[in-house]
């Protein structure tokens, strides 16, 4: 039973704050007045099955000729139908907002500079040729066309492959492949779209950006996919096509939310940031950071066998259904500022788009938020207090389920396990906050 015990509580501080972001949680106290209404734990009865269940919350506004919203709260590791689910719901909307932190190149403001728009281009170009460059290292060749290269990269690389065949001047970059499929070349015509020029108007062409690494796409094993992967789940961007011309990436960039100045390289993979914190985490949802690849070893372990993968559900369950608790623990060791901005700051830029999207000349009959559901708080708070929104109704949709019968897990030693990664999240909370009043 000690081993045991000494299992709940590694577990929960190992893998405390990485739950709390899978759903991006927010406050104790923003839970508690969310009272359930973005993410429950049910069960039928003591002998199961457990799940985890999120909402979709839809708003109604108070005045004619604005759009109905839909706040889509998501856990992003999930049973696959739980997906397939969400995407029959979000296809049959107007307009989707969706998340995705992204390099600096991803968002070029409407008042951007020529300057800005080129470094934009150049990091666009980038992205793609080590894309390509990663398809000819597992095919032989490069993809013989954009097309091509769209159609052989995972689902969310997918999107933001698309976005980035695109240059700072919303004109798309010439992509060419030798005809033996050994060579490859991109341009972009600058400012003026001419061949030529100098300065802003200037080509761009993938031979002034010096050599290209696959390694630039970053990561494709993060600890959220591992996590996936041993638990017998599915990782959110593996699972959801987000091709459809009528969704908008609504998000920070990388440097936005670390605070930095655009374009100063920080965005690169690999980069410090000088904050301790921001740092740490992103280096453990890339996989990259010496605790991501001590996880790693870890949950191939637990991956091992249905059993242990079940019991691990349980534990995810339990700790996103109490992630406000957990997010006390996290929220000190990333930093007030970062902290913020991960959620705040998110939020006004989702809250700006639906504004800007209800003021156009062509608004949209139904417009879906599809974040984390740590930010659904804070966003209906907005839209009824500021927006004159009213909640209409409630959607739930199970993403994690443990059935105790298929799993083998007997319903008593699952209830109990359950019950001390609960006190254990408690008792870790209890001690952050002595030993905060110890510093105060």
């Amino acid at each position: 039973m000690a081993g045991f015990n000494r299992f709940a509580r590694t577990l929960t501080l190992s893998l405390g704050a990485l739950a709390a972001l899978l759903g991006h949680t927010q406050t104790a106290a923003a839970q508690d007045e969310a009272s359930e209404r973005f993410m429950r734990i049910r069960e039928e009865s003591p002998q199961g099955p457990v799940r985890l269940e999120l909402s979709i919350r839809t708003l109604r506004p108070s005045q004619d000729g604005q759009p109905t919203i839909h706040l889509v709260g998501v856990a992003h590791i999930a049973q696959p139908a739980y997906y397939r689910a969400l995407q029959s719901f979000l296809d049959k909307q107007d307009l989707v907002l969706f998340e995705g932190v992204g390099p600096d190149w991803m968002n070029v403001p409407n008042d951007a500079s020529d300057d800005r728009r080129a470094d934009a281009t150049r990091g666009r170009m980038r992205f793609v040729a080590a894309a390509a460059e990663s398809h000819r290292l597992a095919m032989g060749t490069y993809p013989e066309s954009t097309q091509a290269l769209l159609d052989g990269a995972d689902p969310y690389a997918r999107r933001q492959i698309a976005d980035a065949l695109v240059d700072g001047w919303d004109r798309p970059v010439f992509f060419e492949v030798s005809d033996a499929a050994d060579q490859l070349a991109m341009t972009s015509f600058g400012s003026d779209a001419e061949p030529g020029g100098d300065g802003a108007e200037a080509d761009i062409t993938l031979e002034d950006l010096g050599e290209i690494s696959a390694e630039g796409l970053g990561s494709s094993e993060g600890i959220q996919s591992q996590l996936a992967s041993a638990t017998g789940l599915v990782f959110q961007l593996d699972s959801i096509d987000y091709m459809n011309e009528s969704w908008i990436n609504a998000d920070m960039t990388i440097d936005q939310l670390l605070g930095v100045t655009p374009g100063d390289g920080s965005g690169e993979p690999g980069f410090d940031s000088g904050d301790e914190g921001a740092d740490s985490m992103l280096g453990l949802l890339s996989g990259e950071s010496m605790m991501a690849k001590i996880m790693g070893g870890v949950l191939k372990l637990i991956g091992s066998s249905e059993y242990s993968r079940s019991i691990f559900r349980l534990a995810l369950i339990e700790m996103l259904g109490r992630s406000e608790e957990l997010m006390e623990i996290a929220a000190p060791q990333l930093g007030g500022d970062f902290f913020d901005r991960i959620i705040h700051g998110r939020n006004e830029v989702v809250i700006d788009a639906v504004r800007k999207a209800s003021l156009g000349d062509e608004v949209p009959g139904t417009i879906a938020v599809f974040y984390g559901s740590g930010h659904m708080p804070g966003l209906e708070s907005t839209l009824v207090e500021e927006d004159g929104y009213h909640v209409s109704e409630t959607t739930w949709l199970p993403a994690i389920v443990v059935d105790y019968d298929s799993s083998g897990i007997p319903p008593r030693q699952g209830a109990f396990f359950r019950s001390m990664i609960s006190r254990s999240i408690e008792q870790q909370v209890q001690m952050m906050k002595r030993m905060e009043q110890t510093q105060d």
